[in-house]
Formats: C-alpha cells, structure tokens, sequence
C-alpha cells in the first residue's frame, strides 16, 4: 500500500504467483484485485462523471424550453418566517463588489457592508453585516422583521435599490407604509416621467403650492447616511484590518452600539 500523487493505492500482494485480476476506483482510492489464473486479463473500472449536455447561451429557440430559474433570494425570504433562516441565504465573506455613485463614478471596494435600520434621533436599531457583492435589496426583510420586533414605527423609508414588490408587500404586511424611490431600471419612458413630476414639484414649490407627506417624510431618510458617516469619521469603520466576518461583524457592533449610546444621550440632554 502506498501513496502517489494524492491517490491512495492498495495492493495484496502475498502471493507473488498471482496476476492482476482487475482495478476499481472507489473515491480516491484505486483498489487492485488479484486471479489465480496467470492468462486472464485485468479489468479496469472507474466511475465516470455524469456528463450534462452542453445548452446554446442566449435565448432558446421556437419551441424549445429553457432551463428553470433558480428563486432570487427576496422570492425564497418571502416564505420564511425567521430571521436566522433568512439570513442563512446571505454570504458573509470577503470578496469584490462595484458601486456606482450618483455621479456616474464607479467605486470598488473588497471586504463587506454593513446595512442599518434607523430611526428617528439617528439611532440605529439593526444592524447586519454580510458580503460586499450581495445586493441591499437582499437584507431588506430581515431588517423589517427584526426591526419590527425591537420597536413599533410607521414607515419604511429606503432608496431606489430597495424598489421591488416583494418589499414593499411585506411592509404593508406588518402595517408599515413603505416610501420607497423608483428605480427607472433603464425604462426611457419612466426616467422622463420621474424628470417631468421633479420639474412639477420645483414649480409648484417655488410657489407655496406643493406639500406632499411622503416626500417630507422620505426627507427623513437622510439619518442612515449620518449614521454612516458617525460610523466612519468618528469610530474608524471605514477600514478594517481584521480577516474574517466574525471579527469585522464584531467591530461594527461595537462601532453601532457606540453610536446609539452617544445619540441617546442627546435626546435626554
């Protein structure tokens, strides 16, 4: 018995009269069977990987049906009912992800992200780290639902990353109001519509006419973007060295707790 090219290799060879009989590959182990009889051939058997047919890439053709597409992770939350289940989903370690901003500029980053639920006071009340490629839309449910069981509030307030249905039903399922951007999502006709109530509303504001709640009330968005910045500026989560998302994960509470401790105090000073 001996080892090559991490493959482990079994011989009996006792009787040194005996030919090979046959060979079996089982894992990563090849198993040498020996025949008595010297003028029989040895037979050489290993399993053979399922080979799948090689599919056209683009559209199928007239006729022909596509593979099925694999749930997105909003559509599989949707029917969980637990936080820790939801989150099993999200990936937590350290890769690559790319933003654009809203000047057009694109900005890349290795490590993770951190997304928070706020309310008012800059106080957050959720906090939840997960890889940097994963999509904010996709913390979306679990942030509603642990938020929804540590304080009862009114409205979900979120930028256009967090423009689906599937959002926007479950926070009127836990009798929230949902203020959620448009995301054009490269719609011409939608992108002029959004120019042309923005050109409304800058007249009409000029003139004392417009007042329109959810507006105002989605103005209140601005406190995650100061939490944010308390965050970076003053609690030196902007860069960490640390390898794991444990580790990381631990930082941010820390730097959150911080956070929600000092904005506390404000309030009752």
């Amino acid at each position: 018995m001996y080892s090559e090219n991490n493959f482990l290799i079994v011989i009996d060879d006792k009787d040194k009269t005996q030919s090979i009989d046959r060979l079996e590959w089982k894992e990563r182990a090849v198993v040498v069977y020996f025949t008595s009889n010297p003028s029989k051939p040895f037979e050489y058997s290993k399993q053979k990987k399922e080979v799948k047919p090689k599919r056209r890439q683009g559209c199928p053709r007239k006729g022909e049906e596509g593979p099925p597409k694999k749930p997105s992770i909003l559509q599989q939350q949707e029917q969980m009912g637990d936080v820790e289940e939801m989150l099993s989903l999200i990936k937590t370690e350290c890769d690559t992800s790319i933003k654009q901003n809203s000047k057009g500029n694109r900005h890349r980053w290795t490590g993770g992200k951190l997304h928070l639920s706020v309310v008012d006071g800059d106080i957050p009340i959720t906090a939840l780290y997960s890889s940097a490629s994963v999509h904010d839309s996709s913390l979306a449910l679990p942030l509603i639902l642990q938020s929804s069981q540590k304080v009862n509030y009114l409205y979900d307030l979120a930028d256009a990353a967090y423009d689906y249905r599937i959002i926007k039903d479950y926070s009127r399922l836990h009798n929230h109001r949902p203020i959620i951007d448009i995301n054009p999502k490269n719609s011409k006709k939608l992108k002029a519509q959004i120019a042309l109530d923005k050109s409304e509303k800058k007249i009409l504001g000029s003139l004392n006419l417009y007042n329109d709640s959810e507006d105002l009330h989605y103005n209140q968005r601005s406190s995650v973007e100061r939490v944010n910045a308390y965050l970076k500026d003053s609690y030196g989560c902007s860069k960490i060295y640390y390898k794991g998302a444990q580790k990381v994960a631990s930082v941010f509470a820390f730097a959150v707790l911080s956070v929600c401790i000092t904005q506390s105090l404000k309030l009752l000073t």
